[in-house]
């Protein structure tokens, strides 16, 4: 498992370690990672619709939370996991309904 989080990468390392966690965490603070999956968003962009859990929301946060899933075979390809059934974009996960991880 590889989680990402918009925290310093130092913050999660410290957290992690205190924590007692083994999974790769790491810091989407200086990318644009969470703006590309539509789970964050600039000043501007809040200022219109965003697009979230692929529809148009009138307003929002300038950060939403989301969870995607993805498995790397032995030949190197990668595959989208069938993750909700209830999103209309089957292979992510958005908003409150989110699983719990590492628990």
């Amino acid at each position: 498992m590889i989680a990402v989080s918009r925290a310093p990468w130092e913050k999660l390392e410290a957290f992690k370690r205190r924590m007692g966690w083994n999974f790769k965490w790491f810091s989407s603070g200086n990318n644009d990672f969470n703006y590309d999956y539509h789970v964050s968003f600039t000043p501007e962009a809040l200022k219109g619709e965003i697009e979230y859990n692929y529809g148009k929301w009138e307003k929002g946060y300038s950060d939403l939370p989301g969870v995607s899933v993805f498995y790397k075979d032995g030949d190197g390809n990668i595959f989208s996991h069938l993750f909700c059934l209830c999103s209309r974009h089957r292979y992510s996960e958005y908003g409150i309904q989110l699983p719990r991880f590492g628990s």
